[in-house]
């Protein structure tokens, strides 16, 4: 298995943990990954999300620049 089948495969194995992880500890300490993508598809929607990312990634621009 090479190149994009080992990155599929990864993503796969660390969505089947976390959905495991997730039914083992509880919706309260860890959501299963239905409910955090539902989420963040909710999130996006509002404009406040996307002023909190545009000044997150001008920080993180700024530091790379005075890296």
């Amino acid at each position: 298995m090479k190149g994009i089948g080992r990155y599929i495969l990864s993503a796969g194995l660390l969505l089947g943990m976390w959905k495991a992880l997730s039914m083992i500890t509880g919706s309260t300490i860890l959501p299963s990954p239905e409910r955090a993508f539902k989420a963040f598809g909710q999130a996006v929607k509002h404009t406040e999300f996307w002023v909190h990312f545009g000044s997150s990634a001008l920080r993180i621009m700024a530091a790379m620049a005075v890296a």
